[in-house]
């Protein structure tokens, strides 16, 4: 953290996707429930920072019941901003594999309304949104911010008005032309890979953004 706002950083994401430990094995998350907290704790202590929680509608097993709790707990942490992510089936994960069915008679509608209704309660209010392909029952991703907590980088890589200067293993740079042309840049997902390449990558991203 003392790095991180050293460095200028004024936003941090710490994102359970869901505050029930059984689903986050389920899914792969290779963070506990503990480990959220602790996180946050971090980041709070660290002070001047705002904190962004993500959260995904659907996740197998899950009840709205469950999907409710973790609504709460976030709201009990009081973030600046919280995204309500639907789920999205990926190609070649096991959830396309085994044909998972995230669809649910209504469930993920009744999950995405109910994330808007007590986050718009709480004083929040949604500012941005987009679409993924294979989505929970076919809704939107929404992002929503106390007053005057808006992050105008999520505004700007939906509308894709400004270069990405990432970093880190799978990390997507982007850079924007004037003739409207957009290039994009990826860093090696695999870690040991990137590490081992790691001057590979730096050389190639200063080329990439040299003017």
């Amino acid at each position: 953290m003392a790095v991180l706002k050293k460095r200028g950083v004024t936003r941090v994401s710490v994102n359970p996707q869901t505050f029930k430990q059984e689903t986050l094995d389920l899914i792969g998350r290779r963070h506990s429930v503990d480990d959220i907290f602790e996180a946050y704790r971090l980041v709070r202590e660290a002070g001047d920072l705002d904190v962004n929680m993500d959260f995904i509608t659907m996740l197998p097993g899950e009840t709205f019941d469950d999907f409710k709790r973790s609504m709460h707990i976030a709201l009990d942490l009081s973030p600046e901003n919280i995204t309500v992510h639907s789920l999205s089936i990926k190609r070649g994960s096991i959830f396309a594999e085994t044909k998972y069915d995230n669809f649910s008679d209504g469930l993920a509608e009744r999950m995405s309304s109910y994330a808007r209704e007590v986050l718009e309660g709480a004083g929040y209010r949604p500012y941005y949104t987009y679409r993924q392909k294979n989505t929970t029952g076919r809704q939107e991703n929404v992002g929503y911010a106390k007053p005057n907590k808006v992050c105008k980088y999520n505004v700007d890589i939906m509308e894709e008005t400004h270069d990405i200067y990432a970093s880190g293993a799978g990390a997507i740079s982007k850079r924007l032309f004037g003739n409207g042309r957009i290039e994009r840049l990826a860093e090696v997902k695999e870690i040991k890979g990137y590490l081992e390449r790691i001057d590979e990558m730096i050389a190639k991203k200063i080329e990439f953004f040299r003017d």
